[in-house]
């Protein structure tokens, strides 16, 4: 019968499996990490979001909003 044909000798790999107990302090570092690294994600997906629509909606953004709102007029700490 015409054809290439390859023969493959595999032997058996020895795989050593160990288990370490790692301490406290080392799980509490990546539990850390692992929620900053959520945070900043979801910061940078709310600023992708925003971006998104201030283009796509055509809206100006204004200087309002929670941290940069003006005082509403009467408002306490206005000296008029």
């Amino acid at each position: 019968m015409p054809g290439i044909f390859f023969k493959f000798d595999i032997e058996p790999i020895l795989l050593t499996v160990s288990e370490e107990r790692e301490g406290l302090l080392k799980l509490l570092v990546r539990v850390v990490n692992v929620v900053s690294g959520v945070l900043v994600a979801g910061g940078w997906c709310y600023q992708l979001v925003g971006w998104g629509r201030e283009v796509l909606g055509g809206k100006r953004r204004g200087g309002e909003g929670i941290l940069h709102g003006r005082m509403e007029e009467g408002g306490e700490g206005e000296d008029t």
